[in-house]
């Protein structure tokens, strides 16, 4: 796993990129990543901007941040123990970022609490840290035998389903 000065040599030498790039967001073991503004509830378009989550809703965020994972990297989306504490679950099942995925993250939003959770945009949600791979994958996400969905995904972005 990468610590603080690891991160941020890979985005100093442009190896990882994650932008906009806020320095104050690193933490010792990862980067913080912003809310962004648009949300999704039964794949379509909700809101746009601050909101609130009310009690047991689900709805698809995603990060303020674009980022690009290089092939030697993988990434692991986590929430942010501030926001775990009020209920709400930023990430289901896809917390695994694979090495080569370019885009802005989509964050699985659920309220578990029992009362409504505002959400604002630009306000840290989660968490990325990296660990380092053995060697480059040989075919990254988005190479063009993996067939990757959501390689270049801007806001949040529905599940893919087959035509």
């Amino acid at each position: 796993m990468l610590c603080d000065s690891d991160i941020e040599q890979e985005i100093r030498l442009g190896n990882l990129q994650i932008s906009p790039y806020d320095s104050s967001l690193l933490q010792p073991a990862s980067i913080d990543i912003r809310l962004g503004e648009t949300f999704l509830m039964d794949g379509k378009l909700s809101v746009t901007g601050s909101r609130f989550i009310s009690v047991n809703m689900f709805m698809l965020g995603h990060s303020l941040e674009t980022v690009r994972i290089p092939p030697d990297l993988t990434a692991r989306v986590e929430g942010k123990s501030t926001w775990g504490r009020k209920g709400l679950l930023v990430h289901l099942t896809a917390g695994f970022i694979d090495p080569g995925f370019e885009g802005q993250i989509t964050l699985e939003l659920k309220n578990l609490s029992n009362k409504p959770i505002r959400l604002e945009v630009g306000t840290p949600i989660a968490q990325l840290s990296f660990s380092r791979l053995s060697k480059p994958a040989r075919r990254p996400y988005g190479h063009p035998e993996l067939n990757s969905h959501y390689q270049g995904q801007l806001g949040a972005t529905p599940s893919y389903e087959p035509k």
